[in-house]
């Protein structure tokens, strides 16, 4: 017999409708956004997922093709949805009490971290994750930094929503278009200083600094 749904999960769910990400096309804004994150943390996947009621939407995804909506059981970022921690972290996935999707057992998937991406009424929409195949420690100061370039998502999320609600997707292209160019322009020297220490576990706390800093200015761009 089924479970019946909660009225908290049937507001999540009404709120990641209204979002129109389900099975949308890819957009490059996202798609440099995952590229960053795994450049940045030295992971080899970073993907942008949505948790719907019946599968797991890639909007983005580096590293691993984002393929087909995933069922809920076979991704982790279920998981991080039920939860509802800012941050989740397994640095062995082996170690944890719940078994280990098969399709992650799969992919050899050990290392997994995830930042909610939450709306502004507080729902749980998804995550943006990152993964390896390796352990890895994961530092608070890097999950903050993971929930700030989250926050990016979500901001561009909110205001690619209100443009389209007011029937105004050529203003959403040429916003996409102003934040793409920002995110370029402010993680250059971003790139600079992770290049001199590239493969440095956890990241240097002078580049953490930066990226926040910078994403505040993407950020802005994003809400014009």
């Amino acid at each position: 017999m089924p479970v019946p749904m909660s009225d908290s999960e049937y507001q999540r769910l009404e709120t990641l409708q209204a979002f129109d990400v389900l099975d949308s096309a890819q957009e490059k804004l996202f798609d440099d956004i995952t590229e960053l994150t795994a450049y940045l943390f030295n992971v080899p996947v970073a993907r942008i997922a949505f948790v719907a009621g019946e599968q797991v939407w890639h909007l983005a995804s580096t590293g691993m093709g984002a393929g087909d909506p995933l069922p809920p059981e076979q991704s982790i970022c279920t998981r991080a949805v039920r939860r509802a921690e800012p941050v989740l972290v397994y640095e062995d996935l082996r170690e944890d009490q719940e078994p280990v999707p098969d399709l992650m057992q799969e992919r050899e998937v050990i290392f997994y971290a995830a930042a909610l991406l939450s709306s502004s009424s507080g729902h749980a929409l998804g995550t943006l994750c990152v993964a390896g195949s390796e352990l890895r420690t994961f530092s608070p100061n890097e999950q903050e930094v993971l929930l700030c370039i989250a926050r990016l998502v979500v901001v561009a999320l909110e205001r690619r929503r209100k443009l389209r609600a007011s029937h105004s997707p050529e203003a959403w292209e040429q916003v996409r278009a102003n934040v793409e160019t920002s995110l370029a322009q402010q993680m250059v020297l971003v790139r600079y200083l992770k290049a001199r220490t590239p493969d440095t576990i956890p990241v240097p706390q002078e580049v953490l600094d930066l990226v926040c800093s910078r994403l505040e200015d993407v950020m802005r761009v994003a809400e014009q």
